[in-house]
């Protein structure tokens, strides 16, 4: 398989970003999910709780100077904190600020290694670099980035859902260890579907449809339709403006991808006929989708797999199109 599979792959890893933020706290799930394979090496994994903000020390009595005032006690979680506040204004549309997150977080990293949101933070920098710039180098730094966070902050249950996208669109790439990756993945999307069935459906989504797992990537998506009532990682919110979009769009492409036109349509026509569509600066880039469906039916069903389309969540729209308010 062409390298640049493994770009189409990990680019729409971030789309699952877009489902919930890679710097907030996940809320833990309910204790009786069950465990990550210990053949698949997953250990169980829970939420974030680390928080990193600067601490800083005004007091007129312990400081003699503006900068010592100003410095922070902790210069690691100073430098990372920037690094995060950049990250997002990148997310949110501002992406040439995407690589000096990257190097605010790797300075950051270089102080404290073992800064669980840190090393989160930057594997998902990296990632966002993978999907919208189009940078390969970068998907050899975000997994053992990832791999770090996941180990430091084994309850964040997102984590491993990530890595697993990654770990399945390099195997795929390479073409070695794609048995592994699979099992991976499917458990991570056992122990955290809400959440975890949209990174599996990324990662699934594109395979042969002589396998079983385009058709896995459709299954595992309507079993957590209806999560948006529950589970604010299924809705729109400050932070994610257009998250229903973008997973409306997901919905459309897996359709898409196995022939099923209409209901590609119709859950493109929905990502269009939301409320917040109105204020959404992808509507035409999703519009375009719909608009050339027929078409992207024919390339994907054809013998040749290096014409498929993009899903939408891929390439230079990954991260934006949910993020960018």
């Amino acid at each position: 398989m062409r390298l640049d599979a493994m770009t189409c792959t990990t680019a729409a890893l971030l789309f699952a970003l877009a489902a919930c933020d890679g710097a907030e706290p996940a809320a833990t799930p309910d204790a009786d999910v069950a465990e990550v394979a210990e053949d698949t090496d997953n250990a169980e994994v829970t939420a974030i709780a680390e928080d990193t903000a600067i601490a800083e020390d005004t007091s007129p009595a312990e400081t003699d100077t503006a900068a010592e005032t100003d410095a922070p006690a902790d210069p690691a979680a100073a430098l990372i904190a920037e690094g995060e506040a950049l990250f997002f204004r990148a997310l949110a549309g501002e992406t040439a600020l995407r690589a000096e997150a990257i190097d605010t977080l790797a300075a950051g990293l270089a102080l404290d290694p073992e800064h669980a949101r840190g090393q989160l933070l930057f594997g998902m920098a990296q990632l966002s670099a993978v999907a919208e710039d189009g940078n390969l180098f970068a998907a050899l730094q975000a997994q053992p980035a990832l791999e770090k966070a996941m180990a430091l902050a084994p309850e964040d249950l997102r984590i491993v859902g990530w890595l697993g996208t990654v770990k399945v669109g390099a195997a795929r790439a390479l073409g070695i260890g794609l048995d592994e990756a699979i099992a991976f993945m499917i458990d991570a999307a056992d122990v955290y579907p809400e959440f975890n069935n949209v990174s599996l459906a990324i990662a699934f989504g594109r395979f042969p449809l002589d396998t079983p797992y385009p058709q896995m990537a459709i299954d595992r998506l309507l079993a957590v339709a209806d999560c948006g009532s529950d589970h604010d990682v299924c809705r729109n919110t400050a932070r994610v403006p257009h998250n229903n979009e973008g997973a409306l769009m997901l919905f459309g492409d897996v359709y898409a991808r196995v022939g099923d036109r209409d209901k590609a349509r119709y859950y493109y026509e929905l990502a269009l006929a939301s409320p917040d569509a109105a204020t959404w600066d992808y509507a035409g880039d999703a519009q375009a989708v719909l608009d050339d469906l027929d078409e992207r039916i024919d390339l994907y069903l054809d013998a040749d797999p290096l014409n498929d389309p993009l899903f939408f969540a891929e390439g230079r729209v990954a991260c934006v199109a949910c993020h960018a308010p």
